[in-house]
């Protein structure tokens, strides 16, 4: 599968001297691996995480045609996920159609109760579908704007596995964000100490300059 890299490397007003590279497959540790059925697209998610802050994600169908792998890092995702709920209008709409001709057909035409219970049965058996076909998604975007880069839905038949994927994924999420703001916390601390001793002459431009490379050298080891 070809990789993508979609966050942050795509993001243009980010310096990107402190952007962390992402690990080819080769090189990443597995944390944890997670498998998604949908039941609505007929298709396989599988996702991992690997390094603490990224995401793996890519899709198999039914007839083993994969989607390109996206990497997401997590520490550049909203917080909260946006919540959207589908429901199968027509399907819904056909079902109280039905039920209304049972109902018209034996209070006011006079049907014969058989031919007049067929249309409600019908209705009802429409009506079983509704929740199967009905989904909740819930969508994860990044701070900088992007396209929605994931989304899960769960019906009837993978309700549970997304409930257990968004928990674990909005944990992992407010770690990841927990850790940058840390990490940029001290960065900014260490920078500011420094330009005080400069300011001070306590240091000359010189030695600020070699901390300063020193400084940015750690703090990407920290980030990575």
């Amino acid at each position: 599968m070809q990789v993508i890299e979609i966050v942050p490397q795509a993001i243009q007003n980010i310096d990107h001297r402190h952007v962390p590279k992402v690990p080819v497959p080769n090189e990443r540790v597995v944390t944890e691996e997670f498998e998604q059925y949908n039941f609505l697209r007929q298709t396989t998610r599988y996702c991992y995480f690997f390094n603490t802050h990224y995401l793996s994600v890519a899709e198999s169908d039914t007839h083993g045609n994969w989607s390109d792998e996206q990497v997401i890092d997590l520490r550049f995702l909203d917080p909260q996920a946006e919540t959207k709920i589908t429901i199968p209008v027509t399907t819904l709409a056909t079902s109280f159609v039905l039920l209304l001709l049972s109902y018209i057909g034996l209070s006011f035409l006079d049907m014969d109760w058989r031919f007049a219970v067929s249309p409600a049965l019908l209705g009802l058996l429409f009506l079983t579908f509704v929740p199967r076909l009905s989904s909740i998604r819930s969508v994860w975007s990044s701070e900088f704007g992007h396209a929605n880069l994931l989304e899960l839905y769960y019906n009837l038949p993978n309700k549970y596995e997304f409930n257990e994927f968004d928990k674990l994924l909005k944990t992992k999420v407010q770690r990841s964000h927990q850790t940058l703001k840390n990490n940029k916390e001290r960065l900014v601390a260490e920078m500011q100490d420094h330009r005080r001793l400069l300011e001070s002459k306590l240091i000359d431009k010189k030695e600020y300059d070699q901390a300063k490379r020193f400084i940015l050298q750690e703090h990407e080891k920290i980030v990575d």
